[in-house]
């Protein structure tokens, strides 16, 4: 018992210290979330599986179990990111496409038709936001970025 107890109080101090410093490195300036924040935001949504969930409804006609789930956490993540004043338009669009299509397969029988017309404008939302996002962030890294170099 006293084990778990020290496992606690160390997990504790761990979440923390990782929660100060989190805050102490991503607060942003005045127009939105710091460069840390923003490429956080945009990883976790880039890896999240969209394309797949795409894929696996509008060609194989099949809702993966973890869609609604997944595209909660991606909603969750696009709402609770501090963007940059100038990308929080493309946020909104993108949250709300996320949310219409997760409503949209939370029930025991979802119209397949309307759920695939949901899912690819999810999904064209999402690579319109992120090509908008890296462009913000290439900028940000005096890096110039080229149309042909877009996030595919």
């Amino acid at each position: 018992m006293h084990s778990i107890q020290m496992r606690l109080a160390l997990a504790a101090v761990v979440l923390a210290v990782a929660a100060f410093a989190l805050g102490f490195v991503a607060c942003g300036g005045d127009d939105g979330g710091s460069n840390a924040d923003v490429l956080s935001g945009i990883a976790f949504i880039d890896a999240a599986g969209l394309h797949e969930i795409d894929e696996s409804i509008v060609v194989n006609k099949d809702i993966p179990d973890t869609a609604h789930a997944r595209t909660l956490e991606v909603q969750t993540a696009v709402k609770l990111t501090d963007w940059p004043s100038d990308l929080d338009d493309d946020a909104d669009k993108l949250a709300d496409a996320l949310g219409k299509f997760a409503q949209a397969i939370d029930t025991d029988n979802p119209d397949m038709a309307q759920v695939a017309k949901l899912v690819e404008d999810a999904h064209s939302q999402y690579h319109n936001f992120s090509h908008e996002v890296w462009t913000w962030l290439q900028s940000e890294a005096g890096i110039e970025a080229h149309a042909e170099d877009a996030h595919q």
